[in-house]
């Protein structure tokens, strides 16, 4: 899973797992937050929009999510390691 930085005042960074099709976001307060049965045009959606803060504010609402533990996220995948 490859972390992407993302230019917004609501986020840090995104990633995607096309298998299971999870998106991945890390708030700009570290949280990072796992949600499920996003496809793949969403989340490149999500990257082109103008405003990150605002698509997530309109497409959220229907998204099933779970919260994940910065640390729970294995050292490859950590946000720390953008490439």
């Amino acid at each position: 899973m490859k972390w992407t930085p993302v230019e917004s005042s609501a986020f840090e960074a995104a990633a995607y797992a096309e298998s299971p099709a999870l998106l991945y976001l890390q708030f700009r307060g570290g949280e990072v937050y796992r949600y499920f049965d996003v496809s793949w045009w969403q989340y490149q959606e999500f990257l082109a929009a103008d405003s990150k803060g605002r698509y997530f504010a309109q497409h959220s609402g229907a998204l099933p999510l779970r919260a994940t533990a910065p640390d729970a996220v294995n050292d490859r995948a950590a946000p720390e390691n953008f490439s």
